[in-house]
């Protein structure tokens, strides 16, 4: 008894003594750095309006697939392509081989063998979004369970850019066989998807398998949050920990709170108006034209990013290959606008319903545009709908007109692919148009590199002189986060790989 009593006391004497001296049990971390957080929020105003990646060429989709996926290549931020899931070599001008590493999974532990690649490639053709990328590729041939060999139709200039594009994230045909309504969520990426609610919530685990670096957070949560003042609210009250898809009026906002740190990107993305060129009057070229010149491009920058956008006037994105820096657009001359409409049979203007996304910056360039059309007679009548909404009317040419935007600066072609040619489903003005066709296939198969820059003006050349789309202007991407966070590799086509989030625990 005696002898318990003496331990008793001691335990007691020594608790005293830690408690004293500022001792610290596991969970009182008062006084020293906390670690990071293992769940991660973002806010974002843009809808996951799907899991599959080559559902889409929206930012939210390749966000997604940015975290559950991979593609054999990868561009790294100077714009050279670097080896991906795979290496690989080139012995001819058609032939491409690709090994991945032994010892890939899939997230739902499955292995990850050159099979899966040749599936990709065999589903890519059936989408719209990804026909395009793969209408060069003539044969898939595996070699062996890290190996495959690809042959061409024709040289491609694109091919390892456009195999980076997350719309290529490699497959499993297990799991899209077993499963096609969600087999396609299966990556071999750094997180799984495990939860999904449309215009709602998008939820991520880590998954522990991954044959690289493994992520520092443990889950990823997308919370979407249509109203950009509600997503700073969320920021500064930490419902979430990065808010993303701000706008230059709340950059004072976001630099005043000590708690917040502001990312400030220049955009490659470029919004512009659109027509749908199969329904009356818009398939009149003249008409185009005219609606054109009743575009003040300058009022929009002003209204829409504050006055720090930049017009643009082609459909190839800046930093591409072959950007025409010198084509003129249509300038601002509503006088002008009303005479060719009058030549064109609607001496009493017109009145056009203008579609786009809810909330800044489009209806704010839909309302800028609106006045500023008045005055050539033309009346527009905005209708914001949500993005699924849009993007359905689009695809099916239910709109008249629509504002959107184009993200990516990957490879000339997939722009001018993905926006111009017959087939694709990006294709938002519905063009069909077989010497574009040609012209375009012509341009990715052209060696000479001069040729091929030449051959890429003529493209845009043809399309300015036909009003096909009104390019308007690049701006700037304003993010915010929680003071400390890293791991973000910020991409100026807004779609950013959040694999390696670190968020500070306070």
């Amino acid at each position: 008894m005696f002898k318990k009593m003496v331990a008793f006391l001691l335990c007691a004497m020594m608790l005293v003594s830690l408690v004293a001296c500022g001792g610290k049990t596991n969970d009182d971390n008062t006084d020293t750095p906390a670690g990071p957080k293992e769940h991660v929020i973002i806010g974002t105003g843009n809808e996951f309006t799907t899991t599959d990646p080559q559902g889409s060429n929206s930012q939210a989709p390749l966000t997604l697939a940015t975290l559950t996926h991979e593609t054999l290549t990868e561009v790294d931020a100077k714009g050279n392509v670097i080896p991906g899931l795979a290496t690989y070599e080139q012995p001819d001008a058609l032939t491409y081989i690709f090994t991945i590493p032994a010892g890939v999974t899939f997230t739902n532990g499955d292995p990850c063998t050159a099979d899966d690649i040749a599936f990709t490639f065999e589903r890519a053709k059936e989408s719209s979004f990804t026909s395009g990328k793969v209408s060069s590729v003539a044969s898939v041939e595996v070699l062996s369970d890290t190996q495959v060999k690809i042959t061409l139709s024709a040289p491609n200039q694109d091919f390892l850019t456009t195999v980076a594009h997350k719309g290529m994230s490699i497959l499993s045909r297990k799991a899209c066989t077993a499963d096609p309504e969600h087999g396609f969520e299966i990556g071999t990426g750094r997180y799984y998807l495990t939860k999904w609610v449309p215009a709602d919530v998008t939820e991520l685990e880590r998954y522990d398998g991954y044959h690289g670096e493994k992520a520092a957070t443990k889950t990823i949560t997308f919370r979407h949050i249509a109203e950009t003042a509600a997503r700073i609210i969320a920021l500064q009250n930490k419902e979430v920990d990065i808010a993303l898809g701000l706008e230059a009026l709340d950059v004072p906002t976001i630099e005043a709170d000590s708690s917040l740190e502001l990312v400030k990107i220049e955009d490659v993305q470029c919004k512009y108006l659109t027509f749908n060129v199969n329904a009356a009057p818009f398939n009149d070229v003249k008409v185009r034209q005219a609606i054109s010149h009743a575009v003040n491009k300058d009022n929009i920058i002003i209204g829409a990013t504050n006055g720090e956008g930049k017009v643009h006037t082609s459909v190839v994105n800046k930093t591409q290959f072959g950007l025409d820096e010198t084509l003129k657009g249509y300038d601002y001359n509503p006088d002008l606008a009303k005479s060719m409409l009058a030549e064109a049979g609607y001496p009493n203007g017109l009145e056009i319903t203008l579609s786009c996304y809810k909330g800044s910056p489009f209806e704010t360039i839909a309302a800028v545009f609106q006045a500023d059309a008045a005055k050539a007679g033309i009346t527009i009548k905005i209708n914001p709908v949500e993005p699924a909404a849009l993007k359905a009317m689009m695809k099916e040419g239910s709109h008249e007109m629509a504002i959107y935007g184009w993200t990516d600066a990957i490879g000339t072609d997939y722009t001018v692919r993905s926006l111009l040619y017959s087939t694709s489903g990006s294709n938002r003005c519905k063009v069909a148009d077989p010497e574009l066709d040609a012209m375009i296939d012509a341009a990715l198969c052209e060696t000479d590199t001069a040729k091929r820059e030449q051959m890429y003006k003529d493209i845009q050349k043809w399309v300015n002189d036909r009003a096909l789309y009104i390019m308007l202007y690049t701006g700037i991407i304003y993010n915010a986060t929680a003071a400390g966070t890293t791991g973000v590799t910020w991409s100026a086509n807004n779609i950013h790989n959040f694999c390696y989030v670190s968020v500070p625990a306070k």
